[in-house]
């Protein structure tokens, strides 16, 4: 099964101005898209499907590579997650700061599937939409172009000889929004699963 959507999309302009082509109200990846909030549709904004073909967006954005969901219970969303998007949780991180589930949809041609992943939080009232992470193909070009007031520096990701940059509020988006680097590039590592 293929991400569709993340039905989360609500400023246009915004979207557009960071680099992303808006087309009918829809930014269209290689493994899913995202389109206007639609709080009835799918589970925490995630609607399943096949995935429509990508367009090319000036900021290089080349797919999606995670979305986040809040909960305060992990083990009980894990399982809706898989009953619901049929999605079988791949692994679970516990440290002593924090507990994850990661869940992934099927890859779609070169693109990997994208990852949904699960935290646990106190803070959350129930399981929540929380934000996503943009795959670009280069992310300091990016960063250079939206300038510091728009966009973090580039800093070292989780996942190994990765990098990731968070959106600031100016952007305007509405939810928390990362760009990060490929996984599939020369001297990288492969995210697990």
């Amino acid at each position: 099964m293929r991400l569709a959507a993340v039905t989360q999309l609500q400023n246009f302009s915004a979207w557009a101005a960071l680099g992303f082509t808006v087309d009918d109200d829809t930014i269209l990846l290689p493994n899913g898209a995202l389109r206007p909030a639609d709080p009835g549709a799918g589970y925490h904004g995630l609607v399943t499907g096949d995935a429509p073909a990508g367009a090319t967006h000036p900021n290089g954005a080349v797919w999606l590579d995670h979305v986040v969901i809040t909960t305060p219970t992990l083990d009980a969303t894990s399982a809706e997650v898989e009953a619901v998007l049929g999605l079988p949780r791949r692994r679970l991180r516990e440290t002593s700061r924090v507990r994850q589930a990661f869940h992934r949809f099927d890859p779609v041609g070169e693109a990997p599937g994208c990852i949904v992943e699960l935290v646990e939080s106190p803070h959350a009232a129930a399981a929540a939409f929380w934000g996503l992470v943009v795959v670009v193909d280069d992310l300091a070009g990016v960063c250079r172009s939206l300038g510091p007031d728009v966009i973090g520096a580039p800093k070292p990701a989780v996942q190994p000889d990765r990098q990731i940059a968070t959106l600031r509020s100016a952007a305007g988006l509405g939810f928390p929004v990362a760009l990060m680097t490929p996984e599939h590039v020369p001297g990288t590592a492969r995210r697990p699963d």
